[in-house]
């Protein structure tokens, strides 16, 4: 419903009715106007966000917490990586090919004392012994990050 419709509902001629209709053209034109540049800005904001992409794992240790991308050869192992980074490799499967990867970092290390710990109260489980070890998280989620083309 707009002002043309009250306008008319309270009764008045044509003229003032095609004069209201102008003004909720116009009105109506502003407003589009503005949503159409908030979200322009909005996503220009977000295109400018500069993501570091990294190839090779000597920088790995800076990043850790951030969003980063990685691109390099996707590993054809049980738990795939690029530059020593795990991440998902299932649809497509990747493993092999040169794939890349946008995530927040995550670093932890395997102590030789807590697999044993984690072994003696778990039992035996397969693992990839001990060392420090990187994941990519996907942002909006707690997921590893999926590979792509």
């Amino acid at each position: 419903m707009c002002l043309c419709d009250v306008f008319r509902a309270l009764g008045a001629g044509d003229a003032r009715s095609l004069t209201w209709c102008r003004v909720c053209t116009m009105w109506k034109t502003i407003f589009t106007v503005c949503l159409i540049q908030f979200f322009a800005y909005a996503s220009y904001a977000e295109d400018n966000t500069i993501i570091p992409i990294l190839t090779n794992q000597s920088d790995l240790d800076l990043y850790v917490g951030k969003v980063i991308t990685i691109r390099g050869k996707v590993t054809n192992t049980k738990i795939p990586t690029i530059i020593g980074v795990d991440v998902r490799s299932d649809a497509p499967d990747l493993r092999g090919e040169i794939g890349e990867a946008t995530g927040t970092l995550n670093k932890w290390t395997v102590t030789k004392e807590g697999l044993e710990q984690t072994i003696k109260e778990k039992g035996m489980f397969s693992n990839r012994g001990t060392g420090t070890f990187y994941r990519l998280k996907e942002v909006s989620s707690n997921l590893t990050a999926h590979v792509r083309h």
